[in-house]
């Protein structure tokens, strides 16, 4: 049973992004923002994070920061979702620790593949 955290503070992106996940069989559980987000890491590590860039209080990137730096989440893949794609912004994306980005608007396609290959790789780290 792989679990994704998603962290969107959108409620249209967030109930379509658990639809598609949901919908390929993987247990979802769901932060409006980086607080709510933290809280659920305590009770639950997630094998992916799907994180929006833009939240308030706490954003993505920062957010990703305290999940690579974390004992017990450096080692989950962070993807980063994100209307805002400049070059700059996606190396920042990066340099977070972001494993890859996700454009808005969400499109099935690209969550499938991107959540697809990061838990593949995930899991076939395990194995090794």
């Amino acid at each position: 049973m792989i679990k994704v955290l998603v962290v969107e503070d959108d409620v249209k992106h967030a109930r379509l992004i658990k639809g598609i996940l949901e919908s390929y069989k993987y247990v979802v559980l769901e932060a409006g923002n980086g607080l709510s987000a933290m809280r659920i890491i305590n009770d639950n590590i997630p094998d992916l994070i799907l994180v929006d860039m833009s939240l308030p209080g706490i954003d993505g990137t920062t957010l990703t920061k305290l999940f690579k730096t974390s004992t017990r989440t450096h080692h989950v893949p962070v993807i980063a979702l994100s209307a805002m794609c400049t070059k700059q912004e996606i190396e920042r994306f990066t340099q977070a620790g972001c494993a890859a980005i996700i454009h808005k608007p969400i499109h099935e396609q690209a969550i499938a593949e991107a959540v697809k290959k990061h838990v593949q790789k995930d899991e076939q780290d395990i194995l090794i």
